[in-house]
């Protein structure tokens, strides 16, 4: 056996779940749903929303809402070979697709955020949304 060591906020799972087969019906129709599923490697904290279809905007909806809420970024991200962020590559096998690996190097870090409020704690003052500004409870109590 490999015993693997998860270190704190370095890893990060996800993927879609059918959810249809829980049997949840909406005037009387089965209600034909996923779940978006973002879970830390370490803590097994977790975070799910509703998706309709495994689509790219769905998945990208998901780790936004996931990582939002998080309020923070792991440096590893983990996931099977999902189509809507892999694509079949000639000869077998699979890479992420253009539209993905855009995410991947988009990722917004909020600590730079975070690290210039506590420099500077009245640079957002007057800003109208900055309750917005924060990526989590946490954050928002700081």
């Amino acid at each position: 056996m490999f015993a693997q060591e998860h270190v704190p906020g370095r890893e990060g799972a996800f993927d879609f779940t059918d959810a249809t087969e829980l049997g949840v019906t909406i005037a009387g129709e089965v209600f034909a749903h996923l779940f978006f599923q973002f879970v830390l490697s370490f803590s097994k904290w977790r975070w799910i929303g509703l998706a309709y279809t495994e689509t790219f905007e769905a998945l990208v909806r998901g780790l936004q809402g996931a990582l939002w809420e998080l309020g923070g970024v792991p440096s590893t991200w983990r996931s099977d070979n999902l189509s809507a962020a892999t694509h079949q590559i000639p000869g077998g096998g699979r890479e992420v697709n253009r539209r993905f690996a855009g995410v991947l190097d988009h990722r917004i870090d909020y600590r730079h955020v975070i690290w210039s409020l506590v420099r500077k704690p009245g640079r957002f003052a007057r800003y109208v949304y900055r309750e917005e500004m924060f990526p989590s409870v946490v954050f928002r109590r700081a």
